[in-house]
């Protein structure tokens, strides 16, 4: 383009030349003949040459000339502009001039004064400079468009939007639904939002829709089955009225990728826990095959024995044998039997328990380390107190311990592990059955009290001991740390490392009047109702 805009007049009045020769110098070009003036538009348009404007009077051409000859050069340049010297400045004829360069005209009066032709000059270029202006923000605005357009068919060729309105019901969906998600129109349209998608972005199957929804949700696809996707809700108002927008990608391929990746994870671990506990039980096995070799060493003696006694029982019969005889004869019969109690039963039997009881953390230790996430399943807390119960009544009835459930809720739901939970329980019931028998306190009871408000879930156990030494209290969760003998130390850390993978927590209090409570606390988010 170039950098000076061009004036053409197309004049013989020598007033008009002077004036527009002073003001612009070089850059004005003069003609005596409109086809002239015509071609020099033509090719300089050809040539991208810019113009101000195009000055004509009468001295050329009439004014039915003038209406043609502008409508004629509007559809050679559309943007220009003129000024037209006009002896009769006639509404109805500027009216036809204007329709015919689309407001691009500005009528003076013959031999107009040199402000008046300034005033026109300035108007004019104010006019070009705003048409110019409004040229470029069109453009801009075209450029826009165009991006919007390349943006809205990229995004219906990626991603399902469905529009439904506040009751649910379905008003349109893109073509890129079909595709993407498996849905057509037909199938769709007229049918509740509710019917195909499921709001809650978790397995509990509990459907829950939010007017502003963003993350994994499940939804079904045209042939009912069940898949996944990532989507958006968007509330949008229109035309005074609120309509809704669900924006979705499916994700089952990456969802299933997912599983097999975490269902691997979940193998590795179980295997893992089951050479660990393969091997644990395997030594301890050995060690009870070990105590069972000595236990039936003194089975058989205890069976001589009785032979010896049988055989003199029949000899005695037969013989009188003076009281003395008999009486060491007894003696050495008592010797005996508690000589082979102390070298063959007594210690085997504390040994046996060890085992058992070593035999009992490590499969529970082995629990604690699987996977939680494909372990978790609703557990009413109350039907799993006595289950636990149940199970350790036969340790409870040896130590004669009570044991009671105060305010027992029966409609207290926890969705994680069954079994890892019933452990968990289980170590504490058994810890406080421990600390009881190691107690003075004629009083032998443990308590279990369960409570709900809208934040957690408690699970308190309570026992009749003399409590936990103030040092020991900062130290029993720790891996490996006991205070019994032969304890190992798994079981209150396994206790914490549960509730800790769960969102909860485990707190203890004691002392030696009340004894220890051990306080289970599982956040809300975790009940399963």
């Amino acid at each position: 383009m170039n950098s000076m805009p061009r004036v053409l007049l197309l004049t013989q009045d020598a007033y008009f030349l002077r004036y527009f020769q002073q003001y612009y110098l070089d850059n004005v070009t003069a003609y005596n003949d409109f086809s002239e003036l015509a071609r020099s538009v033509l090719d300089d348009v050809n040539q991208e040459k810019s113009f101000l404007f195009v000055f004509m009077d009468e001295t050329v051409l009439s004014k039915t000339d003038c209406e043609f000859a502008l409508q004629h050069l509007h559809e050679i340049n559309p943007s220009l502009f003129y000024i037209l010297s006009s002896s009769t400045l006639d509404e109805t004829l500027l009216n036809r001039f204007l329709d015919v360069t689309d407001n691009q005209v500005i009528l003076v009066e013959n031999n107009a004064s040199p402000i008046l032709l300034k005033q026109a000059t300035l108007q004019v270029t104010q006019l070009a400079d705003l048409r110019a202006s409004l040229e470029n923000k069109t453009a801009q605005i075209e450029r826009v468009q165009q991006n919007l357009d390349v943006q809205n068919k990229l995004f219906n060729n990626l991603l399902s939007v469905i529009k439904f309105d506040a009751e649910g019901t379905i008003i349109n969906i893109n073509s890129h639904g079909t595709k993407e998600m498996g849905w057509s129109n037909n199938q769709v349209v007229g049918s509740s939002i509710h019917d195909i998608v499921l709001w809650s972005n978790d397995e509990s199957g509990i459907v829950q829709y939010f007017e502003t929804f963003s993350g994994e949700t499940r939804y079904f696809d045209g042939d009912g089955k069940q898949k996944w996707a990532f989507a958006q809700v968007k509330k949008v108002k229109e035309e005074k009225r609120y309509y809704f927008y669900f924006v979705g990608k499916d994700i089952s391929e990456q969802k299933q990728f997912s599983r097999r990746l975490q269902y691997e994870n979940y193998q590795e671990g179980i295997l893992k826990a089951k050479s660990d506990l393969i091997h644990d039980i395997g030594n301890t096995l050995n060690s009870m095959n070990a105590t069972y070799g000595v236990l039936a060493s003194g089975v058989d003696q205890l069976k001589g024995v009785a032979n010896y006694i049988e055989r003199w029982c029949e000899e005695k019969q037969s013989l009188s044998l003076p009281a003395e005889t008999s009486y060491n004869f007894i003696e050495a019969i008592e010797n005996s039997c508690q000589f082979i109690l102390e070298k063959h039963f007594s210690k085997t039997t504390v040994a046996l328990k060890n085992d058992l009881a070593l035999l009992i953390d490590a499969v529970g230790s082995k629990q604690q380390v699987l996977p939680l996430e494909n372990a978790k399943e609703v557990v009413n807390l109350y039907n799993l107190i006595q289950e636990v119960i149940l199970s350790s009544q036969a340790l409870l009835n040896e130590k004669q311990i009570s044991i009671q459930v105060l305010d027992a809720n029966t409609s207290i739901f926890l969705k994680l592990s069954h079994n890892q939970l019933f452990q968990a329980l289980l170590n504490l019931i058994k810890n406080a059955a421990e600390a009881i028998e190691a107690s003075d306190n004629p009083t032998k009871q443990i308590t279990l009290h369960t409570c709900q408000d809208k934040d957690s879930i408690q699970l308190m156990v309570q026992d009749s001991g003399e409590g936990i030494g103030t040092d020991d209290l900062k130290k029993i969760f720790n891996y490996g740390f006991t205070t019994k003998e032969g304890g190992s130390g798994h079981g209150l850390h396994s206790v914490a490392n549960f509730m800790n993978k769960n969102g909860g927590k485990v707190e203890v209090v004691s002392s030696k009047q009340e004894g220890t409570q051990f306080t289970l606390t599982f956040p809300v988010k975790l009940s399963g109702t």
